[in-house]
């Protein structure tokens, strides 16, 4: 269950991003074998293509919706809406990393992870990264940088007009459920 305080709104800025995909870039050693990387769109959109690019790897997308809208601490909706039409046609990989922006309460982790696995019965190995992990999700994913107890407002994501920001501190180091 995804935590908020309701004490701030957590700010990624560009700069802090970049950081971040470098610091996680040094961290494909705790996530091998991988051949490829599947990015759920939108949040985990840029992540997950700098990070294949950055590794050499393939790179897909596929759709996940979890909140009912892009409003600060909008209400998720059950069940998660999940497309896989942009791994249609992909070869089948036994191991695979699964990107997303945010760990918020884990279900969206656990449903994509779970609609790949139904489509590539072979693939034994499936880690997971985000940038960010809800404090409240019982689910702790392979790799992120930062714990929060409050929203996030991503690069990708324009800030709400009449809330305060408060910038996320710079990513100082990998943390690690492997």
């Amino acid at each position: 269950m995804r935590t908020h305080e309701h004490k701030r709104i957590w700010l990624l800025d560009r700069q802090h991003f970049e950081q971040a995909i470098e610091l996680l870039s040094s961290g494909i050693a705790y996530l091998r074998p991988v051949e490829a990387v599947i990015g759920i769109a939108r949040g985990g959109r840029e992540p997950a293509s700098l990070l294949a690019g950055r590794w050499g790897l393939p790179y897909y997308e596929v759709m996940a919706r979890h909140n009912l809208s892009d409003d600060v601490c909008s209400a998720s909706m059950t069940p998660i809406e999940v497309e896989l039409s942009g791994i249609r046609g992909a070869p089948s990989y036994q191991s695979v990393l699964i990107v997303d922006d945010i760990c918020g309460s884990g279900e969206t982790l656990q449903t994509v992870r779970s609609k790949i696995r139904s489509k590539w019965q072979e693939c034994a190995n499936i880690k997971t990264l985000t940038l960010c992990r809800n404090a409240g999700s019982t689910i702790i994913p392979n790799m992120y940088l930062w714990a929060v107890r409050d929203w996030v407002i991503f690069p990708w994501e324009r800030a709400p007009e009449g809330f305060k920001t408060e910038p996320l501190p710079e990513p100082q180091r990998i943390l690690t459920s492997i």
